[in-house]
């Protein structure tokens, strides 16, 4: 068998079975990223602590931040992260199931591919709009603080799920 042939219902082997499962990897470890991204408190970070979209720290202590202090945008911040981290994990999820029928030598499904492809998107959206929304609301609140790694995080994951996730689509409808 050649490194480019296909099985009979053109399911990747060799190497693009390989790739395959290489964007799996990748659109899992972007949802892990995000995942750590929205639950860390460290989306800004400044001289005397940290602030996340979920807790406040100074030093070691954090304090869980009450839903009456917030502003709307940073509601809005948190909503985003949240739908983009839930469609990313949706997303994920029927790209594992095209993996699975990878495995099984299953004829390829085009809307489990064009699935795949619109819950990246959405969830790339959401997540990029909560962090572009934070990030212009919370400068004008706080300019000489920082963007700390849980930030940096989300933003990453949301990019690489929508490689991930164009990847996997182009790789199963490829095969169609």
């Amino acid at each position: 068998m050649a490194l480019f042939e296909t099985s009979r219902f053109g399911a990747p082997t060799g190497i693009q079975h390989k790739l395959h499962l290489i964007l799996q990897l990748l659109r899992a470890g972007s949802d892990g990223s995000k995942a750590v991204g929205v639950a860390t408190p460290s989306w800004l970070t400044y001289q005397d602590g940290s602030l996340g979209l979920w807790k406040l720290c100074q030093g070691r202590t954090c304090v869980t931040l009450e839903e009456s202090d917030k502003p709307d945008w940073f509601k809005a911040s948190e909503a985003l992260a949240v739908l983009g981290l839930i469609s990313g994990w949706a997303a994920l999820l029927v790209a594992g199931v095209l993996v699975v029928r990878d495995f099984m030598d299953r004829e390829p499904s085009r809307g489990l591919a064009v699935s795949t492809l619109l819950g990246s998107v959405v969830s790339f959206v959401m997540v990029i709009i909560g962090v572009i929304v934070f990030s212009a609301e919370s400068y004008k609140l706080a300019s000489e603080a920082n963007f700390g790694y849980s930030f940096g995080l989300s933003t990453a994951g949301a990019c690489l799920i929508l490689i991930g996730g164009i990847g996997t689509a182009i790789s199963s409808l490829r095969r169609n």
